[in-house]
């Protein structure tokens, strides 16, 4: 096990409050200008995402925080680099997703699964809500997904009930520590099928 002294962690730490800030500022402003529920959208109240209590700075197996700020990570390019996580890592940072997913009022539950930078997520709606998976609700997991992994820049998002089964079959072979091909190959499989 690695130590790490006091100013190295003192310096992450800063960079992932810093990280924070400004994603709470940047959705503080776009959630101000967007209209959130669907005019005719039986929701009793429009969609509201509660933010999630702050993620702990953990250190990932490459010794960096994968949740921090892209400038507090090594690298040249201003895309984040897709942290190099387990299959168990991946499906608990999905989880954290999931989380987060679900505070959106027209979503009764998700399943999110993470392959490299891309990610899949099957929802399914609460009794209240009689419509469908419309750009606003997509855009809103999508930013939810990338609010909580930035490294991903592809999230699928289906609310077909079959291919949401699959996902979540996929998601359990990723607790239980499949093998990386196999969750791969499934993975595609699964992201093709969603239009």
């Amino acid at each position: 096990m690695k130590n790490y002294n006091s100013n190295t962690c003192g310096i992450k730490l800063a960079a992932v409050a810093a990280f924070a800030l400004v994603m709470t500022v940047m959705l503080t402003g776009c959630t101000s200008t967007t209209e959130l529920t669907p005019i005719g959208s039986p929701s009793p109240s429009p969609a509201v995402l509660n933010p999630l209590p702050s993620v702990s700075p953990s250190v990932g197996p490459s010794g960096v925080n994968p949740l921090a700020s892209p400038s507090a990570q090594p690298g040249t390019s201003d895309q984040p680099a897709a942290p190099t996580l387990s299959n168990q890592e991946s499906a608990a940072l999905a989880g954290q997703c999931d989380a987060r997913i679900s505070q959106i009022s027209e979503i009764e539950n998700s399943i999110t699964v993470m392959v490299g930078n891309a990610a899949l997520t099957g929802v399914s709606f609460t009794p209240q809500y009689k419509g469908e998976l419309t750009t606003r609700i997509s855009g809103i997991i999508g930013d939810s997904v990338r609010t909580i992994a930035p490294s991903i820049s592809s999230v699928k998002i289906t609310s077909d009930s079959d291919i949401t089964s699959r996902i979540a079959s996929l998601r359990k072979k990723q607790l239980e520590g499949g093998s990386t091909g196999d969750v791969k190959e499934e993975f595609d499989s699964i992201q093709q099928s969603i239009n």
